[in-house]
């Protein structure tokens, strides 16, 4: 898998019935958390999707991202953002930035499905 980077990658077999085809390394959405198409999948296909490692995924080149900070996936740029930056609100959670980027990076290192930062209430 090209987006492949490291880390246990464990897959799920996902149904394409969004009526388009799917290519390998675009995410998926699968109740609650994302999957990232591990082969073409034809639309009414089966395919495996990965749903925990470490995936490079396009991120928006206005935003710098540090180690652990949580990452949003932006359904209609098809990139990786931050509600944190300032970013409309149709993001998705997706997981943990693994590395830091650059706001110049084009893409992230992302730990996939690993749970939102909980905010410590005093």
């Amino acid at each position: 898998m090209q987006n492949y980077r490291r880390g246990t990658m464990e897959t799920v077999t996902w149904t394409n019935g969004t009526g388009s085809d799917v290519s390998a390394g675009d995410p998926v959405w699968l109740d609650g958390r994302i999957g990232i198409a591990c082969v073409d999948i034809d639309n009414g296909d089966d395919g495996a999707v990965a749903v925990t490692g470490v995936l490079r995924l396009a991120k928006d080149t206005s935003t710098a991202f540090t180690q652990g900070q949580d990452v949003d996936w932006d359904d209609s740029e098809s990139e990786c953002g931050s509600l944190g930056a300032g970013e409309s609100d149709d993001l998705l959670h997706i997981g943990k930035a693994d590395v830091a980027a650059d706001a110049s990076d084009a893409y992230l290192d992302v730990d996939i499905n690993v749970p939102e930062t909980a905010e410590k209430v005093a």
